[in-house]
């Protein structure tokens, strides 16, 4: 009976040693499958990080590219802007009469990119719309909120198709020759349906010629030049071969737009060949 015993005890040993074995094993394998699980758990987490970060980076390409495509549409707005012979037509009555109205001081810089934003119009740039509208006929009925209604109105005088884009989009996104060539229709509408500025033109320039802009220089090319000059000293020179004043206007362009610019134009036209052999001449 003891050895019976013993040998139930024995055999209760054995299976305890491998129960116990078993557990072991199955905890090690718990214990694996948790590591195992751990590590999918991090990479699953770094790979989103990983994503995250692509997608971040991706978004931020997507924005330097958008503002890389202003910078580039803007480039070709201002170049387009300065070849336009109406901007000179612009900058001309600004120069003679801006200072008859109720502008604040313009400065080319800040003017010409309130122009050339196909964002959204500037106030500055709207507020003198609206100063000039309200100076026409119908100016009386003009308001702020009803601004787009009123330059619809105004631009359908002279192009349909531009008072049908600003109805449609707004004034911004109109095309730059568009936008420049309803501010010049809208200073020279001034001319006749603004009764203090014809009042003002009547006694303080009799001669009708005077109000014409003649050219700053002339050069033995037969280039002439015009200078316009800001609040703060900056400047736009242009040229136009005079042959082409009544023609298609298209040796138009911006010759200098800063003072140095004005000081090497200056130079170069000091030493034209032309000149030169002139100067031999006299001596």
């Amino acid at each position: 009976m003891e050895e019976n015993g013993k040998l139930n005890d024995v055999f209760n040993e054995g299976e305890n040693s491998q129960d116990s074995e078993k557990k072991s094993e199955y905890s090690q394998e718990g214990t694996n499958r948790d590591e195992t699980s751990t590590q999918l758990d991090e990479s699953s987490q770094l790979s989103q990080e990983n994503e995250s970060k692509d997608e971040q980076k991706d978004a931020g390409e997507e924005v330097e590219e958008e503002k890389y495509d202003d910078s580039e549409i803007n480039a070709k707005n201002l170049e387009i802007l300065h070849s336009d012979i109406n901007y000179g037509i612009v900058l001309a009555f600004i120069d003679k009469f801006g200072k008859h109205f109720s502008f604040k001081e313009i400065k080319f810089d800040q003017f010409e990119q309130n122009i050339i934003n196909i964002r959204s119009l500037n106030k500055n740039l709207s507020d003198i719309f609206l100063n000039l509208l309200r100076n026409l006929s119908f100016g009386k009925y003009v308001r702020k909120e009803k601004f787009d209604y009123y330059m619809t109105k105004f631009t359908n005088r002279f192009s349909h198709d531009d008072a049908l884009e600003i109805e449609k989009s707004g004034y911004a996104k109109l095309k730059i020759e568009s936008k420049i060539t309803i501010i010049k229709n809208l200073l020279e509408s001034q001319f006749d349906e603004n009764q203090k500025l014809k009042q003002i033109i009547a006694e303080q320039t009799p001669d009708q010629n005077s109000l014409r802009t003649e050219p700053s220089g002339k050069d033995l090319n037969g280039l002439w030049y015009f200078v316009y000059m800001d609040s703060e000293c900056s400047v736009r020179v242009f040229s136009i071969n005079h042959r082409e004043i009544n023609e298609d206007l298209t040796s138009w362009k911006l010759v200098a737009k800063n003072l140095n610019d004005l000081k090497l134009l200056v130079e170069q036209l000091s030493t034209e060949p032309a000149l030169e052999k002139l100067r031999s001449c006299k001596s």
